[in-house]
């Protein structure tokens, strides 16, 4: 049985850091620029109430699943919204269950803190839309990327 909760950053980066930079390295593979992780910035942005991270964890407390985003107040209402939105499973998570449940907990957090919309990108080539749009998520938009080299 998988468990969730709100994880503080210190927490999560001690048992998931070597997990965490192969998903990142995984996903950055596509890009034109290179991978540049500022730690800084993450502890900033966790310290200002910005950083929300929750995390699925199994019986023995290994990572599963997680989900990741930035609390902002929107430009264009007077409510807040997650920005920069990002999750994750791992391949015994598949089944789709157990994302469905992790995101079931995160809306129940993101009402909690009176959020108004979520935005949360999904690469193009797995399955992420589809599970995304079971739990009420609709495409809006496409993200466009632009590498810019110095």
């Amino acid at each position: 049985m998988v468990t969730f909760q709100l994880e503080s950053l210190d927490t999560f980066l001690s048992s998931t850091y070597n997990i965490l930079n192969e998903i990142w390295e995984s996903d950055w593979k596509d890009s034109d620029s290179p991978l540049i992780i500022n730690h800084d910035k993450f502890i900033e942005l966790e310290k200002n109430g910005v950083l929300k991270i929750i995390i699925g964890r199994d019986e023995t407390k290994d990572l599963v699943t997680f989900w990741g985003g930035l609390l902002a107040p929107s430009l264009f209402t007077a409510g807040k919204l997650v920005c920069y939105g990002n999750f994750y499973w791992m391949s015994k998570a598949y089944n789709g269950f157990t994302f469905i449940r992790l995101m079931k907990f995160v809306d129940n957090y993101l009402v909690e803190q009176k959020v108004q919309q979520s935005y949360l990108e999904a690469k193009l080539t797995n399955k992420a839309q589809k599970l995304l749009e079971k739990v009420g998520y609709k495409p809006t938009g496409t993200i466009m990327t632009k590498v810019y080299e110095y």
